[in-house]
């Protein structure tokens, strides 16, 4: 069963915590069987959306201003970067995807 679809929003929940918000979205299932998804927010600014099986990424949403946020998003993987990878990367084909030397 398709569970993220237009016509099955998910309910959500939250549940404050001392560090900052889970939040539970939940999809209708077949027979009782549902699907969550769990996003946290780490206080004051940290996100944690649901990750891959052999990756999981974080983001930063740093207010600057009234009007303005700087955004980071920081990615641990299981694996190395590809050397196709890596060559995409220097090419610019990721925006937010940078390589520092010594880290690869």
């Amino acid at each position: 069963m398709q569970f993220r679809t237009d016509d099955n929003p998910p309910r959500l929940q939250t549940h404050d915590t001392d560090f900052g918000v889970e939040l539970g979205s939940i999809y209708d299932g077949a027979e009782g069987m549902d699907y969550w998804r769990f996003n946290l927010f780490f206080m004051p600014f940290y996100t944690a959306p649901p990750g891959y099986p052999r990756s999981q990424s974080y983001h930063a949403f740093v207010p600057l201003s009234g009007h303005l946020t700087a955004r980071w998003t920081f990615t641990m993987r299981d694996d190395p970067i590809s050397a196709r990878e890596l060559a995409a990367t220097r090419k610019g084909c990721w925006l937010d995807f940078k390589v520092y030397p010594g880290t690869h």
